[in-house]
């Protein structure tokens, strides 16, 4: 089971971790494309490109723990704002209620991504998507706050800006970047694929491409094989019916799954990348 959603997710991210030259043009485009309402694709490429450490990235991995170090900066810079605006002594006494709970939403937002900073090194991805997305209930609740009292918000543009930028590592964060390294040569290395037991195909492969069409043949062989382990579990006799019918169900669905990946690495083969999404 486990090496079946391995094989199947390196399909899919494979040719976002190898190095590239304009890995921030397409990851932006990744971004942008995974919500076109969130994330706009020259704000994205901005707030990259006039990063000297975006510049020498090569893998996503790499811009996630970028985006969400500017985040915690921003987040930073949020909160010396809202000091400056709440020292006019011509603040109302309800904008000034805002900005002092705006100016806490923004210290629990640092505090929230440089966990997920953390989190994301340490490669617990899943506290960090939750520490990031948490982050981003800074700038709507304070946007809300004020509209709530009637009142126009001064810090508008700036809270559409953090909730974008906080929103990019979300849709970049890779789901089987534990699977990969760069080893001490920069070469590529995928630890499914080159240890010792691993496939022979993997281990002669020079190139990413080379990578993808393994992957696929990988999943598919591991849907075979998961289908053959729930016929074995289904010949148990002393299985409960409800155990029965989920396992029946497992196996329809694993049966399901093996033309869903030829279709795809037929695709590949043929450079049909239409039909790979």
């Amino acid at each position: 089971m486990k090496n079946f959603l391995i094989s199947s997710l390196v399909f899919f991210h494979l040719t976002l971790v190898s190095v590239r030259s304009d890995v921030i043009q397409e990851t932006c485009d990744k971004a942008a494309r995974g919500d076109p309402a969130t994330i706009r694709l020259d704000f994205c490429l901005s707030a990259f490109e006039g990063n000297p450490k975006a510049k020498s990235a090569t893998i996503v991995a790499d811009l996630v723990e970028i985006s969400i170090e500017t985040s915690i900066a921003n987040a930073t810079g949020m909160g010396s704002l809202i000091t400056s605006l709440l020292d006019k002594k011509s603040i109302g006494i309800f904008a000034r209620n805002c900005l002092e709970d705006c100016s806490e939403l923004y210290s629990l937002a640092g505090s929230n991504l440089r966990r997920g900073g953390k989190a994301f090194e340490g490669k617990d991805f899943g506290t960090a998507n939750i520490e990031i997305t948490a982050a981003m209930d800074a700038p709507v609740t304070c946007e809300e706050g004020f509209k709530e009292k009637g009142l126009v918000s001064p810090l508008t543009k700036e809270n559409k800006n953090f909730f974008q930028l906080t929103a990019i590592p979300l849709f970049l964060e890779p789901p089987c970047i534990h699977l990969y390294e760069d080893d001490d040569d920069g070469d590529f290395v995928y630890e499914g694929f080159v240890e010792k037991k691993g496939n022979p195909k993997a281990k002669s492969a020079t190139m990413v491409v080379d990578l993808v069409e393994v992957s696929i043949e990988a999943a598919i062989a591991n849907a075979t094989s998961i289908g053959s382990i729930i016929s074995k579990l289904l010949e148990n006799k002393s299985l409960e019916s409800f155990e029965s019918n989920c396992l029946k169900n497992c196996s329809w669905l694993y049966s399901l799954a093996r033309p869903c990946l030829r279709g795809p690495g037929e695709a590949f083969e043929a450079k049909n990348m239409q039909l790979l999404v």
